[in-house]
């Protein structure tokens, strides 16, 4: 029975451990993801530059004004796009993390459980030993007089 508790503690951990794995490599991940999204808006805006740069060799003074105006714009738009997504980031991390906890203390609370059954048990075979012991007690002591009678 023991043994069996044991074991079972030792899954339940195993568990836990398998599921801080499968969590880091979740944000390793989005943090990867994340990146690769940076790096993408980052060659979109060269591109756009180097047409726009293109464009400005062939058109007067004030179209490049206005292109000049229309890609500070976009620069603002893409940088604005980057903060939500590491806001978003942020946010799934710290929703993560809370799970984290949550499990944590659950585990926590089962591992406190079967502690409480296994010291229970432990209890209980006590119990029982100690009314054996009273039994064989009053047996040995029921005997003589069987014996003597």
């Amino acid at each position: 029975m023991l043994l069996l508790i044991l074991l079972l503690l030792l899954l339940l951990l195993l568990l836990l451990l398998l599921l801080l794995l499968l969590l880091l490599l979740l944000l390793l991940l989005l943090l990867l993801l994340l990146l690769l999204l940076l790096l993408l808006l980052i060659l979109l805006l060269l591109l756009f530059i180097l047409l726009l740069l293109l464009l400005l060799l062939l058109l007067p003074l004030l179209l490049l004004l206005l292109l000049l105006l229309l890609l500070l714009l976009l620069i603002l738009l893409l940088l604005l796009l980057l903060l939500l997504l590491l806001l978003l980031l942020l946010l799934l991390l710290l929703l993560l993390l809370l799970l984290l906890l949550q499990l944590l203390l659950l585990l926590l609370l089962l591992l406190l459980l079967l502690l409480l059954l296994l010291l229970l048990l432990l209890l209980l075979l006590l119990l029982l030993l100690l009314l054996l012991l009273l039994l064989l007690l009053l047996l040995l002591l029921l005997l003589p007089h069987e014996v003597s009678s």
